[in-house]
């Protein structure tokens, strides 16, 4: 909203002359009035379609966090499905013995001692 200068220096202009006379400084009164009334609504719009700016950018906002907030606790349950399963261990092949194990031959001394 802007009011335009040379508007205002004429009206300042008009009030000057309308000092000195009664009946011209109430009817420049009520012009004044008519005319803050008009700049008033539209100053209301404006502020009117300001807050709904305001309003719809902070709704956006609000929706891409929580859109945010969604991805990365999904992000986090599939990082929490992956590292709760049991890595499967891998145990090398033994390789197979040539010779048979023999038993370890004790003497019955030593087992009856």
């Amino acid at each position: 909203m802007s009011i335009d200068i040379n508007r205002v220096f004429g009206l300042l202009s008009v009030v000057k002359e309308a000092a000195g006379h009664p009946t011209k400084l109430k009817s420049l009164g009520a012009l004044a009035m008519r005319e803050l009334e008009g700049l008033d609504a539209d100053a209301k719009k404006e502020h009117d379609e300001l807050l709904k700016k305001d309003a719809a950018e902070a709704a956006k906002a609000k929706a891409d966090a929580a859109a945010k907030a969604k991805k990365l606790a999904e992000d986090d349950e599939k990082s929490a499905k992956l590292t709760s399963r049991p890595v499967p261990v891998v145990k090398p092949a033994e390789p197979e013995p040539d010779e048979p194990v023999k038993r370890r031959e004790v003497p019955e001394e030593a087992t009856n001692a």
